[in-house]
């Protein structure tokens, strides 16, 4: 039956009793009447009947909606309980409400970091300028976990557990799949919203009630890449038997995280060809590290082999699918570049090939295509090597749009970056942050003043084809916490200016 609420007007019938039993309150008749008779009269006040109404308001056991549960109450639907709004905390209070950020601000991936929290503080800047949300202002908690997944999670410890309740809201922005792959679990345990990370890996795509993604996953990434390049680039198609994965290892041949989602992505793409994940060449780095010489090792022996698909010269093309943080892609594409020139120009191989497997590399072609967990800081590098050698060639993909577009949105990004964050150039993770950052506020709007968990939770779920002024629209729902799978293609210049594919 559906609660209502329960009124219940309580009637009290206030009396004075007449007579007194204080000596003081005794009149006494004059002694001296005719009659010598003395008479004691005793004078007593009988109050008037009071009735006083009194309402009392008894929130119900059960509820379907906040309307139901009264004022400062919301309902959490999912339990079908009303229970108080946060009020002064969980990161809730009457002016402001503070959300937590666990990144990498001082370690190999702090370029990531610093930019994904960029573009999210110019947002909220521009949010808390015109007023902020529902008469809140945000405020956004960082702290530092140098790419260290331990350290992350006791970041994440420590914002959800501070005295007897939690510093903040909500969590946004985390960044790097092993450190996602901890507290994401953690949080979603403790019925914190865990919202758009800057992470691709499995671990956040299991539609756990607590977990939000902004991005495409990293899985969706790869095998973008994969089925077009396989299937319709142009002038012709990679030999889907050339294509080989380059990835982030946890331990020797274990793929962590985010290796593991790139490889999902990639044997997706090479299943309609008849080629099996186990089947799929795959090399690998450790993370954390830029040592990528023993992949270097490995890629070369099967990039001389004659097991793949060869013109009929000899030659061949070849895919080559990175997954990884910036520092190492930066450096595994420019030492196969630097060994490409050396054995084209009748150099000794560097990687112990034999004078006719380095005849057969010289004539082949790899093309390099990365996925968006590169970001900003293998560009970077490149470009300060020598762009015109080590950046041509290279695709990457997006899990937003250019930058530099046009397009409302990305405009608009641009000019509050501008305005809050004077002398910092566009780019793709800011964007992200930004675009992040207008997604959840979106929620937190609708979400209303009286806020809970569950209400967050509700308001996010029912975020449908949101528009952010890029051309393509973000929704959830109960049955999926992924806003988008939508991805970008570009590709680098020979000045390693990225430069947008046609759709």
């Amino acid at each position: 039956m559906k609660a209502v609420w329960m009124i219940f007007v309580v009637s009290v019938a206030l009396a004075a009793t007449a007579g007194c039993t204080n000596p003081d309150d005794l009149e006494y008749l004059d002694t001296s009447a005719p009659n010598d008779t003395a008479q004691t009269e005793v004078s007593g006040d009988v109050a008037d009947e009071v009735d006083a109404e009194e309402e009392v308001f008894i929130v119900p056991d059960f509820c379907d909606l906040k309307e139901e549960c009264g004022p400062g109450y919301v309902c959490d639907k999912e339990n079908r309980k009303c229970q108080a709004a946060f009020d002064g905390v969980n990161g809730v209070f009457a002016d402001h409400l503070v959300l937590g950020m666990s990144a990498d601000f001082g370690g190999p991936a702090k370029d990531a970091g610093m930019a994904m929290r960029l573009g999210m503080e110019a947002y909220f800047t521009h949010v808390n300028n015109a007023g902020g949300v529902n008469g809140r202002t945000i405020e956004l908690r960082s702290i530092n976990d140098n790419n260290n997944a331990n350290t992350a999670l006791q970041n994440v410890k420590n914002l959800i557990h501070t005295g007897n309740d939690r510093e903040v809201f909500a969590l946004i922005g985390n960044q790097g799949a092993p450190m996602v792959a901890l507290t994401a679990p953690y949080a979603n345990a403790h019925h914190t919203v865990f919202f758009g990370p800057f992470a691709g890996g499995s671990e956040t795509r299991k539609n756990d009630r607590y977990i939000f993604n902004f991005r495409a996953s990293t899985e969706t990434e790869t095998f973008t890449i994969v089925d077009y390049l396989t299937n319709n680039m142009e002038p012709m198609p990679v030999p889907p038997p050339n294509v080989i994965l380059f990835a982030q290892a946890a331990s020797a041949g274990a793929l962590d995280e985010l290796g593991q989602a790139g490889l999902v992505g990639v044997a997706r793409g090479l299943q309609p060809h008849g080629i099996i994940r186990e089947n799929v060449p795959v090399v690998s780095y450790g993370a954390g590290t830029t040592n990528v010489d023993a992949a270097l090792q490995q890629f070369f022996t099967w990039f001389a082999s004659t097991d793949r698909t060869h013109f009929p010269d000899g030659s061949s093309m070849s895919l080559v699918v990175l997954v990884a943080e910036g520092a190492p892609a930066a450096e595994f594409i420019t030492k196969v570049a630097d060994e490409m020139e050396r054995l084209r120009t009748g150099g000794a191989s560097t990687y112990g090939l034999d004078a006719e497997a380095a005849g057969r590399v010289a004539m082949s072609m790899p093309i390099i295509a990365a996925a968006s967990s590169v970001g900003d800081s293998m560009k970077s590098i490149l470009k300060g090597r020598d762009p015109a050698k080590y950046c041509t060639q290279v695709l990457l993909s997006q899990v937003v749009p250019w930058f530099g577009s046009g397009m409302t949105g990305v405009t608009n990004y641009r000019n509050q970056l501008d305005e809050y964050q004077a002398n910092t150039p566009p780019e793709y993770v800011s964007l992200e942050g930004y675009m992040t950052a207008r997604m959840f506020v979106e929620a937190l709007r609708d979400a209303g003043r009286d806020l809970s968990d569950e209400v967050l939770v509700e308001a996010l779920e029912a975020q449908k084809e949101v528009d952010l002024g890029v051309d393509v629209t973000y929704s959830f729902s109960p049955q999926n916490h992924n806003a988008t799978d939508w991805v970008w293609g570009t590709f680098l210049d020979n000045t390693c200016t990225v430069q947008e594919y046609p759709r």
